[in-house]
């Protein structure tokens, strides 16, 4: 009742939509490719600690697929050679310790 309504009128506001929106593009598709490619449906390990470092080696995964795609990218349209200053882009989400 009141709260579906109250989340309603939130998510119809220009703001929450711009958000959303974003969301879509940024995360959306590393879960898809999480869940599709790798089969990552759930945790195999139990623990705060275990549970962050799977999703670390899950979302290293993902990284390790941009960073090739990029380099690959780089050399075939630019014909330069690849430098390491190309890949600023490439932010790890976890590091492992």
């Amino acid at each position: 009742g009141r709260q579906k309504e109250y989340v309603r009128a939130k998510l119809s506001e220009e703001k929450a939509g711009s958000i959303f929106r974003q969301r879509k593009m940024d995360v959306e598709p590393v879960f898809r490719f999480l869940k599709a490619n790798l089969r990552f449906t759930r945790f195999s390990v139990r623990g705060k600690s275990k549970v962050e470092n799977e999703m670390g080696i899950a979302l290293m995964a993902v990284n390790l697929r941009k960073y090739t795609a990029n380099k690959d990218q780089l050399t075939k349209n630019n014909g330069e050679k690849w430098k390491r200053e190309n890949l600023s882009w490439l932010k790890f989400s976890f590091f492992l310790s």
